[in-house]
Formats: structure tokens, sequence, C-alpha cells
């Protein structure tokens, strides 16, 4: 079994990442405008989306439906 993880990299969606790799050692390299940032050993999960599941949580529900009310008509940078 492969190590797990000791370090969250956490990337908001608001945030404008340049770049998201993954070296030759398994590390997560975030490189963006103004700086970058380097993950321990990470597992990359890409997990199956769900259709109008705004939040990632599994479920199409009134949070998601909330989440696309609070940014309608908003203009995104």
């Amino acid at each position: 079994m492969a190590p797990r993880p000791t370090t969250l990299l956490v990337v908001a969606a608001a945030a404008s990442a340049d770049t998201l790799t993954i070296d030759a050692t398994s590390n997560v390299v975030i490189t963006g405008a103004h700086a970058s940032a380097t993950s321990n050993t990470a597992l990359l999960a890409i997990l199956p989306s769900c259709t109008g599941d705004t939040n990632g949580n599994g479920f199409v529900d009134f949070d998601d439906l909330n989440e696309v009310l609070s940014n309608w008509n908003t203009t995104c940078p």
C-alpha cells in the first residue's frame, strides 16, 4: 500500500493557479503568477462527476441550488 500523504494542499476554486503538475517524485506543484507551492507525496483521486453537484459532496441538493443562486449574475475574473 502507498504511504498516505502527510500534507494536504488545497486550492480554492476562486484561485487562479496557472499550472498544477505532479513531479517525478509524486509531489504536487502549483505555480501561480506570484508564487508556487509544493506538497509532500500526494495521491490524486479523480472522482466521477455528478452533474449539478456544485459543492462536490456527491449529492445534488438545496446547497447546490443556493450556491448557484448566490453566484447568479456575477462576473468571473
